[in-house]
């Protein structure tokens, strides 16, 4: 019974050896990432080596918006640091790392900017910033904007990357009904996303509606780079104007 024990498992051992054998050696990927599309949540990403599909969450651990362009964003805030406003508050967006905060503290006091939070987690992060956490405020931009004093504010800068009928549609409403407490010289600046707005006929809807608001009291800014398209399919969408 020993030796039949024993020649049993001797055979099983050389069958599970050649199972191995037999199995082709899979290499391991070292993935080449190609963002495919990407909305207001995620960012979907393909393989360009094997195939592999991922989608990357835009509010990572820190609940934080992922740039889809950083040196467009950069380039952005590089103009907002450099350019002259009129005297009075600063009230704009920001995410973590604060960086617009930073470009635009080179010409307003952090006593004169403020910072709309609505999501309480990045609020709560946000506010123990050792140089702007004390800007932040609780609150949705647009009633917070509501809150100040138009004629005290020379940039109002909505980088919403949402949808345009839900964030920057209400926001030229307002600015249109209170367009005579608006200094002429105020900067006026907004981001919105494409993504799943609807087809060319109803996107170019969207943009005859902001050409008729800045026929009425508005110009471009002079600086063509804020006037632009970027992001995966040019589907972020970035306007800055100023008040005539």
């Amino acid at each position: 019974m020993g030796l039949v024990k024993d020649k049993d498992e001797k055979e099983t051992k050389e069958n599970v050896e050649e199972s191995k054998q037999e199995k082709p050696y899979k290499k391991i990927c070292t993935h080449l990432w190609k963002t495919m599309n990407e909305d207001d949540n995620y960012c979907f990403r393909v393989c360009e080596k094997c195939g592999r599909k991922t989608k990357i969450g835009r509010h990572g651990k820190s609940y934080t918006y992922i740039e889809p362009n950083p040196d467009k964003k950069f380039e952005i805030n590089r103009i907002l640091g450099n350019k002259e406003y009129l005297e009075g508050k600063a009230i704009f967006l920001d995410s973590y790392g604060m960086k617009t905060s930073k470009s635009l503290n080179k010409k307003f006091s952090k006593e004169n900017m403020i910072i709309p939070e609505f999501d309480s987690q990045v609020y709560e992060e946000n506010k123990d910033n050792e140089d702007f956490g004390s800007c932040l405020v609780n609150g949705d931009f647009l009633e917070v904007l509501k809150e100040n004093d138009l004629s005290n504010i020379s940039l109002i800068y909505g980088d919403f990357m949402g949808h345009y009928n839900n964030f920057v549609k209400p926001l030229l409403e307002y600015l249109k009904d209170n367009s005579s407490k608006i200094r002429v010289g105020t900067i006026v600046g907004f981001t919105w996303s494409n993504n799943g707005v609807g087809n060319k006929k109803k996107r170019d809807k969207l943009l005859t509606n902001l050409g008729i608001f800045m026929g009425e009291s508005y110009d471009y800014c002079n600086e063509d780079e804020l006037y632009d398209s970027y992001g995966n399919g040019n589907n972020i969408n970035v306007v800055f104007l100023k008040k005539k």
